[in-house]
């Protein structure tokens, strides 16, 4: 006859345990997705007409080119200027459209991003009508504004 021993208290633990490392896989996936919401949460708040920005001191829209796509030439453009305390390096644009730009460095904490969205028509239907500036990677800088739709002779 076998004697079974009995141990108290090891579910405790191992259940402990579990309940840590799931928590840290969580704080690691937040971190790691964080950006990526708060620029989609961006594009949404500029689609609807509004403007958001967090830490404005870091990007600032220059008010007297806020961002625009209209015919400009032969060609619909996408062009947007702003300032910025951060490295011009570190910025990154997204729009609500797919749709890719460079950000350019026009001097000590200015840039700019000049997009040809569309050759050879002046359908507003191909123009992003949001779009964000964020600061990579961490992404704690966010702008997001609507898009002017409206021709550049006017």
């Amino acid at each position: 006859m076998r004697i079974r021993r009995q141990v108290k208290g090891q579910g405790m633990a191992e259940y402990a345990l579990t309940l840590a490392l799931v928590s840290l896989g969580a704080i690691v996936v937040l971190a790691l997705v964080g950006a990526a919401v708060q620029r989609v949460f961006g594009v949404v708040v500029g689609g609807l007409g509004s403007r958001v920005e967090t830490n404005a001191s870091q990007i600032i829209f220059d008010p007297g080119q806020l961002p625009r796509c209209g015919y400009f030439g032969s060609d619909m453009v996408f062009y947007m200027k702003g300032f910025t305390n951060a490295a011009v390096s570190d910025l990154a644009v997204s729009f609500d459209i797919p749709l890719s730009g460079t950000i350019s460095e026009d001097g000590p904490g200015v840039f700019s991003v000049m997009i040809t969205v569309a050759a050879d028509t002046k359908d507003f239907a191909v123009c992003p009508h949001s779009v964000v500036v964020q600061s990579s990677p961490d992404g704690n800088a966010l702008m997001a504004s609507p898009v002017q739709l409206r021709h550049w002779t006017e």
